[in-house]
């Protein structure tokens, strides 16, 4: 279960609860409806190669990822993960002029990790590398597994800080020389 702070039906927004999407903080319209966490459908425009549709004369939500194809309707607790129908705890809603979205629904079928710290009251969303990437990174080609390599989503528990006296925002890539990998 996600974060359980709400009853049957109740809506909450609980400024306690910190939502990280990649690393990003989603800072608005995060409410607790029926016991799940919904985020604003914008937390996931993050996700790379990831298509987010909105219908306004329906209100409804397509979400596409590589095979993935998700559609959601407002108010309709039926989701659709490519042809399969799943029963939602909570519907997708209009909250202050945003579409909402149940977050662990969402970022499972996107493939995502989802975790819980309870102790700093935080949903950890962390966007994976995807099969072709993965695949990418394992080619016998270095110029494509170095590009990949520099690709993966970086997972980081707590945001860096850059000050005068560090180098929070750098990161070091180690590669063998082409000549010392086996290319045989």
């Amino acid at each position: 279960m996600l974060v359980s702070l709400g009853t049957m039906g109740t809506v909450s927004a609980d400024a306690k609860l910190k939502v990280m999407v990649n690393n990003s903080s989603v800072n608005y319209g995060v409410q607790i409806v029926s016991g799940q966490t919904m985020v604003p459908l914008k937390a996931f425009e993050s996700f790379k190669n990831t298509s987010i549709q909105w219908e306004a004369r329906t209100k409804q939500v397509t979400i596409v990822r590589d095979s993935m194809k998700i559609m959601l309707a407002v108010g309709s607790r039926t989701a659709w993960k490519n042809s399969e129908s799943v029963q939602l705890d909570a519907p997708a809603s209009i909250m202050d002029g945003r579409v909402t979205v149940p977050l662990r629904f969402i970022a499972e079928a996107l493939g995502a990790r989802v975790t819980v710290d309870a102790t700093t009251n935080t949903v950890w969303v962390q966007e994976r590398a995807n099969a072709k990437l993965v695949q990418n990174y394992n080619s016998r080609d270095l110029v494509v597994s170095r590009i990949a390599a520099l690709q993966f989503p970086v997972e980081e528990r707590e945001p860096s800080q850059l000050t005068g006296d560090n180098e929070a925002l750098s990161m070091s890539y180690y590669f063998l020389k082409a000549d010392l990998m086996d290319i045989s």
